[in-house]
Order: C-alpha cells, then structure tokens, then sequence
C-alpha cells in the first residue's frame, strides 16, 4: 500500500508538470500565431 501511495504523489506532480508544460507550450502557440498574423497585416 506504500508503494501505491507513493505512486499516487507521483502521478499527482507528474499532472501538474504536464498541465504547467501544456500551458507554456499553448501559450508559446499563442504568441507565435500573434505574431504571424502581426507581420501579416
């Protein structure tokens, strides 16, 4: 049950290092498409 716990802990920093990269990649999507239409215009 330990191992199981220590499992969970992991699984619960890993989610939220994956919702923190998802929002650094989103937000890096974001600014390049701004800028793509920035130059465009």
């Amino acid at each position: 049950m330990h191992n199981m716990n220590v499992w969970y802990v992991y699984g619960k920093k890993n989610i939220r290092n994956v919702i923190k990269c998802l929002k650094i990649q989103f937000a890096f999507c974001f600014s390049s498409i701004f800028l793509f239409f920035f130059f465009l215009i």
